[in-house]
């Protein structure tokens, strides 16, 4: 293929990019002839505007063509060694335009975050958005001056998803360095008044390139640039306030069967729908790809109406017979909202209002920290936005945990036994009414809301013993540890205080070698200091993107030391390691599966919760305190070469029930002893016949209690 040939691909390619974005508007029939400067000047205005450029979304075979013609023109396109050790945005000048490519290892993954796109915040006055596209992870959006005619632009550039974005230039046109946030960036301003001028920028960090251009000036340029934030991609929407009588049926990414969605609303579009008792349907659309052309009055035939919503214009199609609507567009989180019900204007204009647009976050697995004497964790199920943890004791009744995202616009429906009514009754879970739903013939039912879910507890249990369960309800936090140790090591030791927000693990090989990682909040008065050894190194490394200090040592057998912050917790790292294992160590600390609930205790009586915890191989030690600082204590100990833990436990124990009659009792089949009370104190303790090992509970409770306490035990992992 000649150069004259590859020419004219590349300005097809362009010419085809250009229709692709501009073709609507470009469409629309003029209503009075204009002057033709003021043609070449919109002309102009719509290139600026609704370019970039995106290769590889239009033309695979023209990408590699058009790429092929800009090869000379940056020494990293032609240089295999300079792209080993570079990554990044490079700024090429051509004649007829500025051209930014991406260069990276197209294998690795993308360094931006693609569960975000960007958007900016703030617009000047008088602009509105007309279209927000969506292709490929790469964001445009135009926005429109309905008094002037003039258009805006933004659009956001994802490392290797969008490699090149273009800028036309003028020999006239002035460029000059701006800041962005600090971040150096690229203006050009155009030498003909009234034409766009153009910002562009790179989030280095992010590996994100954004452009921004219209018919404004410089200061209004940077402003809409450092009003630049990231929004979740996906977007979870609902109302706080519906009319009185509708519930929840479905929420659903694409419209259902029979559903007409309004024209302008394109793939991507989420659809909620309510009922109310007459079985009347309230229905909202959202998307965050639209048109907004489509949705102007004209092309309606229903009467419209303009309104607001909140600060946004809005547009009320108010049908004669049917169905009323409501549609606007939220400038700032770039969503088009569509609301079609059999309800007034003024009910549609307050539902609208009352939008609420957040991420919704992996549902965190939760449990009940306390539950009836002889229900034990039976099943745990996690299915999308909804989790169940079931309880259940010798006699078969089943206690059953529920949680759900979406509150108090989230219907759950009861069901009686027997086809017979529930009586319900109002109490308190944490000082926040709750619903408590009597089934005279079946199981009960409590309901609640906490932090945007909804609750739900069913058992065969007094509206007291639920209450109970729900306060004591948590989130199963991840173990935050390293993922990846040096081949030999394994967990030797492990404890915990204030609910596992402080932590220490100690991995040990064969060789008797140790590695000590320890976890502490920010802030904690007990700050971490490193001990460097003599003839040891002090360097300043980087972990996960947080600076770090590492103390190397260089003599043999002595040990390394790191300390870092990643902005919520404070973490030290020590171990006779290299510098490359201690960054590996480092780099790997993440959330990780709780280690298996072994030796320890998993009932405990209503109101005691987890003070502290040491385990370790040989022996593990727990306290437990209420609310009145009463404490119960629980020890276990075995056999081991390397210690005397099992001796030291038993010499405890004697001293502690010393004088005391104790009598003989079965703990889960293991011969024990029940001491009775002693200063407010009641022992227990039991091991298995022929074991070398100890188990001893402690504290001020009934010997009943402590049999309840000491049955929930493992032996081994869960």
């Amino acid at each position: 293929m000649t150069e004259q040939a590859l020419n004219q691909l590349a300005r097809r390619v362009m010419l085809d990019a250009a229709r692709l974005e501009c073709g609507n508007l470009l469409e629309e029939p003029p209503e009075y002839t204009f002057s033709p400067a003021f043609e070449r000047r919109m002309k102009k205005l719509l290139r600026r505007g609704r370019h970039p450029v995106w290769y590889r979304t239009l033309h695979a075979a023209a990408c590699v063509l058009l790429a092929l013609l800009l090869s000379g023109c940056a020494v990293l396109v032609v240089s295999p060694e300079a792209r080993e050790v570079f990554s990044g945005w490079v700024r090429e000048v051509h004649e007829a335009y500025f051209l930014y490519r991406f260069f990276g290892d197209e294998e690795k993954e993308p360094v931006s975050d693609e569960s975000a796109v960007y958007q900016p915040a703030y617009v000047p006055a008088g602009y509105r958005m007309e279209r927000r596209n969506v292709i490929d992870g790469i964001v445009s959006i135009v926005y429109i001056d309905d008094q002037s005619g003039n258009l805006a632009a933004f659009g956001d550039f994802l490392d290797t998803t969008s490699p090149v974005l273009l800028v036309e230039r003028d020999s006239e046109d002035i460029h000059k360095k701006v800041f962005v946030n600090g971040i150096s960036a690229d203006l050009y301003l155009d030498a003909e008044e009234g034409e766009a001028n153009v910002l562009v920028w790179v989030d280095g960090e992010n590996g994100a390139a954004f452009r921004i251009s219209g018919v404004f000036g410089e200061e209004e340029l940077v402003s809409m640039a450092e009003s630049v934030r990231a929004l979740p991609r996906e977007m979870f929407i609902h109302p706080e306030w519906l009319p009185a009588g509708y519930y929840e049926v479905s929420a659903e990414d694409y419209p259902r069967e029979g559903n007409d969605p309004a024209d302008g609303l394109e793939s991507g579009k989420r659809v909620l729908t309510y009922m109310n008792d007459q079985e009347e349907e309230l229905t909202i659309t959202y998307t965050s790809v639209f048109d907004a052309i489509d949705l102007r009055p004209d092309r309606r035939e229903a009467d419209a109406v303009s309104v607001q919503v909140g600060e946004e214009p809005a547009f009320l199609f108010l049908e004669r017979t049917g169905a009323n609507h409501l549609v606007w567009a939220d400038r700032e989180d770039g969503v088009l909202f569509w609301i079609s019900g059999p309800i007034s204007g003024e009910e549609l204009i307050q539902i609208g209002e009352s939008m609420q647009t957040f991420s919704e976050p992996p549902l965190e697995e939760r449990r009940l920290t306390w539950v009836p004497a002889g229900y034990r964790e039976s099943s745990r199920v996690m299915m999308g936005d909804q989790g169940h943890v079931q309880y259940q004791n010798e006699e078969g009744y089943l206690i059953t945990l529920g949680y759900q995202h979406g509150g108090g616009v989230t219907s759950l429906h009861l069901i009686p036994s027997n086809g017979g009514g529930l009586e319900r009754q109002t109490v308190l879970v944490d000082g926040r009414p709750a619903d408590f739903y009597l089934d005279r013939d079946g199981a009960n039912a409590l309901i609640w809301e906490e932090d945007g879910l909804l609750f739900s507890l069913l058992g065969y249990c007094s509206a007291g013993e639920l209450a109970a369960m729900a306060e004591s309800q948590e989130v199963i936090s991840p173990d935050r540890r390293p993922a990846w140790v040096p081949e030999g090591y394994a967990v030797y030791e492990r404890s915990y205080r204030d609910s596992a927000v402080h932590t220490v693990t100690i991995y040990e090989n064969p060789e008797c070698e140790t590695i000590m990682f320890r976890r502490q909040p920010n802030g904690d008065p007990g700050l971490l200091h490193l001990f460097p050894n003599e003839g040891s190194v002090e360097k300043h490394v980087f972990v996960g993107g947080n600076p770090a200090d590492l103390v190397s040592a260089t003599k043999p057998g002595s040990r390394s030391e790191m300390c870092w912050s990643d902005g919520e917790a404070l973490y030290f790292l020590s171990g006779n390691l290299s510098d490359e294992e201690m960054l590996n160590i480092a780099e790997s600390v993440g959330n990780m599966p709780p280690l298996p609930a072994t030796h320890i205790p998993t009932w405990l009586p209503l109101g005691y919760r987890n003070t502290s915890v040491f385990r370790g191989l040989w022996s593990v030690e727990a306290e437990y305190k209420n609310e009145s600082g009463e404490r119960i204590f629980f020890r276990f100990a075995r056999r081991s070469a390397a210690e005397s833990s099992l001796e030291e436990r038993r010499e405890e124990i004697r001293e502690a029930v010393e004088g005391l009659e104790g009598q003989d009792v079965l703990v889960n089949g293991c011969p024990g002893r029940l001491y009775p009370d002693a200063g407010g104190v009641r022992h227990l303790v039991w091991g298995p016949e022929g074991a070398e090992e100890v188990y001893w509970l402690s504290g001020p409770v009934s010997g009943e209690v402590l049999m309840e306490i000491a049955g929930g035990v493992n032996r081994t992992a869960e």
